[in-house]
């Protein structure tokens, strides 16, 4: 139990950063079109530390349910090895695809994301931004914790 409440710090660590770094690539003029469509969101948020704990607390309310589903499942509450990573991203994917949808359908954090919606679509870089948190994740446990039980 204990590193499954290290997993869950990890995904809300990255999914922080994660957001820190997409909140400066939105004010760069090389980035791509979608992701200086973020800027509007950055900007009504007015501070990089909010909306980077509310992209860490999306990941860790999408990911609280994909442990519960893997655990009924698949018999683990998160990824230990390849295997059971390919396993628990497969149960990941379609939740993160629902979560992104959830968040533009009842505009969760208000409309100043649409224009980054209507641009990069709904779904599909939601449930990336949530499969590479959980990699990212996977990568942390097992170079902090080598030697936790990896039974699965």
């Amino acid at each position: 139990m204990r590193y499954s409440l290290y997993f869950i710090g990890f995904n809300f660590i990255v999914a922080f950063f994660s957001d820190l770094m997409l909140n400066f690539l939105s004010r760069e003029s090389l980035s791509p079109p979608s992701i200086k469509a973020l800027r509007p969101y950055f900007n009504y948020q007015n501070n990089a530390i909010v909306a980077g704990f509310y992209a860490g607390a999306t990941i860790v309310a999408t990911l609280i349910p994909t442990m519960a589903i893997s655990m009924y499942y698949l018999g683990m509450l998160y990824p230990k090895t390849l295997y059971s990573l390919i396993l628990f991203l497969c149960i990941a994917t379609p939740l993160g695809f629902l979560a992104d949808f959830i968040i533009y359908q009842f505009q969760l954090f208000g409309t100043s994301l649409n224009k980054y919606y209507h641009i990069a679509g709904v779904g599909l870089w939601g449930a990336i931004a949530f499969v590479f948190s959980i990699v990212i994740s996977f990568l942390l446990m097992i170079y902090f914790f080598p030697s936790q039980p990896r039974e699965k």
